[in-house]
């Protein structure tokens, strides 16, 4: 049954009981609590005020903004949305949700593993192998493979190829702050560094970040930055220069 504060003692709203608080696996926590206000045979108007001062206050999405108010449970959750509404015989629910972080920083790691066609030229054994029955052009250019009647087995196979389908590894990673993030820059080389969430990949020796966004809940911060493996050589120095560093 609801607890209502009664009569003309308009001090505070009363949350209500069975409250719960949720710590998730990406180190964030969530809880909802419901308010209530018995507003008893005030105004309208003079019932709006009331909630307006006695019930929790939202926290400014913006970092110098006031931070929302406290969980009554937990000082490590505070309220970022509530819904109000003024019911029958003047009494006023609000329900007010939480959200607050148990383990800032706790990365999550997601992998995709894939293919990309490129040319041929680009395999890694080009030069000690694949190349050895290519027809090229007086400048050098790749023109196709020689010996369809001659040669035999998987070389055989190579006559009329072009390209290769080439592994390609993503790696997002997300994670939570309290503070407003630092904008990486974007299409340069990074090389992993212990302890930075990147796992090790066989054949990947850095990663291109090709992505970094965030989104604001309440007065934190939910990170999302995504990488690109190279190949065994790593990616060309010349052509994605600058390197970010891990802060």
């Amino acid at each position: 049954m609801p607890q209502f504060y009664k009569g003309n003692e308009l001090t505070r709203a009363v949350a209500q009981p069975d409250r719960s608080v949720t710590e998730n696996a990406d180190g964030t926590m969530e809880g909802v609590v419901t308010w209530i206000i018995d507003a008893g045979s005030v105004s309208p108007q003079d019932a709006s005020q009331l909630a307006a001062t006695l019930l929790p206050k939202v926290g400014g999405a913006c970092s110098q903004c006031t931070p929302g108010e406290q969980h009554p449970d937990d000082p490590r959750l505070e309220c970022y949305e509530r819904t109000v509404e003024f019911g029958a015989g003047n009494i006023i629910t609000c329900v007010a949700s939480y959200f607050g972080l148990w383990e800032p920083s706790r990365t999550l790691i997601e992998y995709k593993g894939s293919v990309t066609a490129l040319p041929i030229t680009r395999h890694p054994n080009w030069e000690s192998d694949i190349s050895l029955s290519a027809v090229l052009d007086p400048l050098g250019s790749f023109l196709g493979f020689d010996g369809f009647d001659t040669t035999e087995g998987d070389y055989r196979n190579l006559y009329g190829t072009r390209e290769y389908l080439a592994a390609g590894t993503s790696i997002t990673l997300t994670y939570w702050m309290e503070t407003q993030p630092s904008a990486k820059t974007i299409g340069v080389i990074y090389t992993p560094t212990e302890g930075d969430g990147l796992p090790a990949v066989t054949g990947v020796k850095d990663f291109l970040i090709v992505n970094q966004s965030y989104r604001q809940i309440g007065n934190f911060y939910q990170v999302s930055e995504e990488y690109l493996g190279s190949g065994a050589e790593g990616w060309n120095s010349i052509i994605y220069k600058g390197e970010e560093t891990n802060t």
